[in-house]
């Protein structure tokens, strides 16, 4: 059995990922945070969540341009295209999403690591929050 000692707690942080209800409007995205990861440093997308507060746009029927990626989503991108995602949590209605914390995200590769949300339908504007943790291993 092994303790948690205040060097090894001092070998890593944890940072948050958070936006606070946003309006997401039609085929838009919003960057959330960044991560810069340098050489020797693993990142571990710890959680995530995605909630889907409620459509804006009143009596229609949301159409989708990539039916893969749900109403919305927010990813874990390793650039900045949306096939780049390390980790991606989708929600097709309204409610809430969440990443699978016993499978977590392990990165070790250097670069910048941004957390986008993004609004996949073309015709509705959403109401979004997303929340979540990275720890970052020194």
């Amino acid at each position: 059995m092994s303790y948690l000692t205040s060097t090894d707690y001092n070998r890593f942080y944890t940072l948050p990922i958070s936006l606070p209800e946003t309006e997401l409007r039609t085929r838009c995205f919003i960057q959330v945070c960044t991560f810069d990861l340098k050489m020797g440093m693993v990142m571990e997308m710890c959680s995530c969540h995605l909630q889907v507060l409620r459509v804006l746009t009143p009596g229609v029927t949301p159409v989708l341009a990539d039916t893969s990626l749900g109403m919305s989503s927010v990813g874990l991108l390793a650039s900045t295209m949306l096939s780049s995602a390390v980790g991606l949590v989708t929600q097709s209605a309204v409610g809430t999403s969440a990443w699978n914390a016993d499978q977590p995200v392990l990165v070790t590769a250097p670069g910048i690591y941004r957390v986008v949300v993004i609004n996949n339908s073309v015709n509705v504007d959403l109401a979004v929050v997303v929340t979540g943790t990275v720890r970052i291993y020194t």
